[in-house]
């Protein structure tokens, strides 16, 4: 499947249909995720005879694609196979059954393609990314003028191929050197064990290899020119600033998937760019794993108020493996300043930084916490699994909280989870068509709205960026919570990092997922 359809999807858009070639792009990618959300559907859209059937099919469903599946999903397990199939095709018989029951004929069957692109795209522009090994193309799902919704293709010069990878494949040795630069200093004491200031012109900037800092500059110059710089052009778009700039959704497929569009720009290296020739000087950027992820957070979102907020907020200083984290520590604390004690939800002593900076939170108490919070706050270190997707997660202080385990929670009321860790929204290349990472876990679980990482951060810039995010989303004292704010508050911040001089591994990596 994952090498038939590109070329398909080629084929049909070299035809002139294109909404036809989405159509089947849509469909092949993400099928865990899609599968997994038509199970999340609610008790009281589902016919009074046929409500315990579907939860005990559905848990069944759930079950097998979390603890039970394959450990390395690169070799076919036969058995688990047939069991999907078999429990698979058992709920499309309950959904016919269902469908019988007079007010239920639409129940569970999908809206037309070119309604669900259309509904993708109200709120803004989608840009569906996807390539071949002779071809790459970015297509523009907007709205016309009269309502009905457009499509346009734009060929990617000089990216087929391997070129995609190469890219991805060198950004991330970047970071990692940068990375390990860092680590190097401070274990020969070159850098103080505080958090350094990030308004210094010293510190942790200076251990940034120029050599590397040019090539993460030439690779997003790259994305600029090839890919962002087009799909602008073709919007016809104009420069400005704050919140006039428009949302823009980036879906990426493939390759795509792990490299940083909404960083894409001509810097020099203190990361200063001329007016106009970066992609945030024109929109403010957020990602959808599918079209469908996208729709799903519109249609289930309930607005909240400051009065229902609920947040939970925790940290890992010192997980049970791993470097230690004393960012965290400060990153709570100013989270804390700008919340009440009532807003808050209490955790035990011994998992609250906020009482002991060598406490931390444990699986247990986030996964029994979740379900009463709408903002969810984690700062700690995050894994990916590269032989078994579902088993990355965040390393808390007792152990691994993976995504099968925060699968197995009810559909949550979410409005933002901040994933304060490293990798939270970086995909698995061996798994291109799936969205396997923890961002798209807390979209599936319920929350709206997500900010993750692609790759490693850094201890220090946790802090600046959390306090950035939710000084402006909780500026308003009483009211509803605006999922607006967020976006645009991860661009302003993002830009100070940009502004600060620091290397672009250090600001390009955050990135906004949902609503």
């Amino acid at each position: 499947m994952r090498s038939f359809v590109p070329p398909a999807v080629h084929r049909l858009c070299e035809a002139g249909v294109v909404e036809e070639g989405l159509e089947l792009l849509e469909r092949a990618r993400g099928v865990f995720w899609s599968q997994a959300l038509r199970l999340r559907i609610s008790v009281e859209e589902i016919p009074t005879a046929f409500r315990d059937p579907f939860y005990n099919l559905s848990r069944q469903i759930e079950m097998l694609s979390g603890s039970f599946a394959p450990l390395d999903w690169n070799e076919r397990d036969p058995a688990y196979d047939a069991q999907r199939r078999r429990l698979g095709n058992e709920f499309d018989r309950l959904c016919v059954q269902a469908r019988a029951v007079p007010g239920y004929k639409n129940f569970l069957q999908p809206i037309s393609i070119r309604e669900r692109f259309k509904e993708a795209a109200l709120s803004g522009p989608v840009v569906v990314l996807f390539s071949t090994m002779n071809r790459a193309y970015a297509i523009i799902i907007r709205l016309d003028d009269d309502g009905d919704v457009k499509f346009t293709r734009i060929c990617c010069e000089g990216l087929a191929g391997n070129a995609l990878q190469k890219l991805s494949t060198g950004l991330r040795s970047v970071s990692i050197a940068g990375r390990e630069a860092i680590k190097s200093r401070r274990e020969f004491g070159d850098l103080a064990e505080s958090s350094p200031s990030l308004d210094s012109s010293q510190g942790e900037r200076a251990d940034w290899p120029v050599g590397q800092r040019t090539a993460a500059n030439t690779i997003l110059r790259t994305l600029w020119r090839k890919v962002v710089k087009p799909v602008i052009s073709e919007l016809m778009l104009k420069p400005t600033n704050g919140r006039n700039r428009p949302r823009l959704w980036w879906c990426p497929t493939g390759e795509f998937m792990f490299l940083p569009f909404h960083a894409a720009g001509i810097y020099d290296g203190d990361g200063k760019s001329k007016v106009g020739e970066c992609c945030p000087d024109y929109v403010v950027s957020s990602y959808t794993p599918t079209i469908g992820a996208l729709i799903s957070s519109k249609k289930t979102f309930e607005p909240t108020t400051r009065t229902d907020m609920r947040m939970l907020l925790a940290a890992v200083p010192v997980p049970f493996k791993g470097d230690r984290l004393r960012g965290t520590v400060s990153e709570v604390e100013q989270i804390s300043q700008l919340v009440s004690d009532e807003e808050r939800i209490v955790l035990p002593p011994e998992d609250d930084t906020l009482l002991n900076p060598r406490a931390g939170a444990t699986v247990n108490t986030i996964l029994d916490n979740l379900r009463d919070a709408n903002i969810f706050h984690l700062a700690s270190h995050g894994t990916q699994a590269p032989d078994s997707p579902l088993d990355s997660g965040f390393i808390m202080r007792d152990a691994k909280l993976t995504i099968s385990s925060l699968m197995q929670l009810p559909q949550l009321k979410g409005f933002l989870a901040f994933l304060s860790a490293c990798e939270t929204a970086k995909g698995d290349q061996a798994q291109s068509n799936e969205a396997m990472h923890l961002a798209a876990t807390m979209l599936f679980v319920g929350f709206k709205s997500v900010i993750g990482t692609m790759w490693f951060m850094t201890d220090e810039d946790g802090p600046h960026v959390a306090k950035h995010v939710y000084t402006q989303l909780l500026a308003p004292k009483h009211g509803y919570l605006d999922p607006e704010v967020i976006p645009y508050a991860l661009d302003e911040a993002v830009r100070d990092l940009r502004e600060k001089g620091l290397p672009p591994e250090r600001w390009s990596l955050f990135i906004h997922f949902g609503i």
